[in-house]
């Protein structure tokens, strides 16, 4: 069976292209390796959506997403894709589970967190240092380090006082947050800014995380149950045969490879709003369905 729409992630982008597709009578399948929401699983409040005047907050968000989805009777799977192959007209996926051929395919693949390179942080990654909250043990009253000085960071930093103990955002020089998050920060009790600290080592001491930092006084210690890295995010592409060519993608949705689309995060570069992510998921659809509708030329 060949498919006319496959997207790969079920993040805004993808869950907007989805609910297109499926009301022109294109019946999309949507795969995710993980969960279905992409980056708003680790928003703390969304309030530049429109729609919801007070804002809203990321999971309650995700889970109206959730809701439409299966409104519209959409097909979730949850699997890997490991590699896109463009095969006689149309393109084979190679995934965790199976082989799927479609004849278009949507990248909507988001992005993924980079590494602070801190000596120990591979070690203990996955255990007891997070970059995404998502991931992290939903526990009270714990004790919390977040490297990062951007929006990401303070945001999640918000998101972690809700549950947590005390909360340290650890920074080499400045904030570089918007305005109104680092008012919303400072009127945190429970959330502590540390400027001016390089973080150097992480290591475990008496059951304990510890974060080593230069600072200008010499070095000094912090210690906390989690540690959570916010040091900017890359492109998350799905590995494409030819794939010069397949991320060659300009101001539209149209990748060099004739049906092979993308949408959202993975092209945005620093432009990562819920909003955006949205509005390109529509815009790839479209698109996709004037190309099936052409016979699949361009």
């Amino acid at each position: 069976m060949v498919r006319d729409v496959v997207i790969i992630g079920a993040g805004p982008a993808g869950i907007s292209a989805s609910v297109y597709l499926q009301r022109v009578g294109l019946k999309p399948l949507v795969l995710e390796k993980g969960r279905t929401g992409g980056l708003l699983l680790n928003a703390n409040l969304v309030e530049n959506y429109p729609g919801f005047p007070d804002g809203i907050g990321g999971r309650e968000l995700v889970g109206l997403f959730r809701e439409q989805l299966d409104h519209w009777g959409i097909e979730v799977r949850r699997c890997e894709v490991r590699k896109v192959v463009p095969a006689d007209g149309c393109f084979k996926l190679l995934t965790s589970e199976d082989e799927i051929e479609s004849r278009t395919v949507v990248l909507a693949t988001g992005t993924k967190p980079k590494e602070a390179g801190i000596s120990g942080e591979n070690e203990l990654k996955g255990a007891r240092v997070f970059y995404e909250i998502r991931d992290m043990p939903e526990e009270e009253g714990r004790d919390y380090i977040v490297v990062g000085s951007g929006d990401a960071a303070f945001d999640y930093a918000m998101n972690l006082s809700r549950r947590a103990r005390r909360v340290d955002i650890v920074f080499r020089s400045k904030p570089k947050c918007i305005g109104l998050l680092l008012e919303r920060v400072l009127e945190t009790e429970n959330i502590h800014l540390l400027p001016g600290t390089e973080p150097d080592s992480l290591s475990e001491v008496n059951g304990r995380l510890r974060l080593s930092c230069s600072t200008s006084e010499g070095e000094k210690h912090f210690d906390a149950d989690y540690v959570l890295i916010a040091c900017g995010r890359e492109p998350n592409w799905v590995e494409v045969e030819d794939m010069e060519v397949a991320s060659a993608v300009g101001d539209g949705c149209e990748t060099a490879l004739p049906g092979l689309f993308v949408a959202g995060d993975v092209k945005r570069g620093n432009y990562r709003q819920v909003g955006i992510a949205v509005g390109d998921g529509l815009h790839t659809a479209m698109s996709i369905a004037d190309f099936l509708e052409r016979g699949g030329e361009r």
